[in-house]
């Protein structure tokens, strides 16, 4: 189901007064939303609040006072996910008509939330036309709101490479890692990708598709960023910089991708 028809769908139910299933509709459908934590948590505060009512812990004048706000929240949620939507296509989408001749590549990146990122994303793409490859990404050309994976999957048998682009997505200053185990440690100022690049980089690495795996430089080196586990190297960027992409040792190890991707064109 599309974004329009899911909005559609979603304000009538709600409309019918059939939270419930306005509630199940979207989270069967949205699965690589940024607002999916979201939705569990109105799904666990409308159940809840049905609890209460049959417990008799609020009247029915209390729970329909949390219902209605639980409504504006998912007509807000929903609204917002249409602005991502059509966001991603914005940024990921302009040019994705294929060209005849040019190799296709997946692009693995998270939505950009800085100017800078938006800027260091478009100048990648613009660099890697010249040599005739096109990037996809999901969220443009092929984008799924319900079972993205399987789209995914077919996308990615159909490419000749992989770029993951990880930019900081996630800023820990202070947190546990296990906490009350043996092995607790405190965890500050670190810095992590979406975990979308971990997932998009392990299904190339499986299919055996050249990867370029560029990180900004500041980010925890683990998964896929840990150059120990896997043959390709770990390229440090730093995304504020677009001109690397074109010199130095940055353009260097892009120019030997193109040359894998160029061996490996299907």
């Amino acid at each position: 189901m599309d974004i329009i028809s899911l909005k559609k769908s979603v304000t009538t139910l709600i409309a019918k007064n059939k939270l419930d299933e306005a509630i199940d509709l979207l989270s069967q459908n949205i699965m690589d939303s940024s607002e999916v934590n979201e939705i569990i948590l109105q799904s666990a505060r409308f159940n809840d609040v049905k609890k209460q009512l049959r417990d008799g812990v609020i009247d029915n004048s209390e729970a329909n006072q949390v219902k209605n706000q639980i409504r504006r929240n998912i007509l807000e949620l929903v609204s917002a996910i249409e602005e991502e939507v059509k966001y991603k296509r914005e940024v990921f989408g302009k040019g994705n008509e294929q060209k005849e001749d040019y190799i296709i590549a997946f692009l693995s990146v998270g939505t950009p939330h800085h100017d800078y990122q938006k800027k260091y994303i478009d100048a990648l793409k613009a660099h890697l036309l010249e040599y005739k490859i096109q990037l996809e990404t999901l969220g443009s050309t092929f984008w799924a709101l319900k079972n993205p994976l399987v789209a995914l999957r077919k996308k990615m048998e159909s490419v000749s490479g992989c770029v993951i682009v990880a930019l900081e997505r996630l800023h820990v200053k202070k947190g546990i890692y296990k906490s009350k185990s043996p092995q607790e440690a405190v965890v500050e100022n670190e810095y992590y990708s979406t975990a979308w690049n971990q997932l998009e980089g392990g299904m190339a690495y499986q299919m055996n598709l050249p990867l370029l795996i560029l990180k900004e430089e500041k980010l925890k080196m683990e998964g896929i960023f840990d150059g120990q586990l896997h043959e390709w190297m770990i390229v440090k960027i730093n995304p504020e910089n677009p001109g690397e992409l074109k010199e130095g040792p940055v353009g260097a190890l892009i120019k030997a991708w193109v040359d894998e991707v160029s061996n490996f064109k299907k």
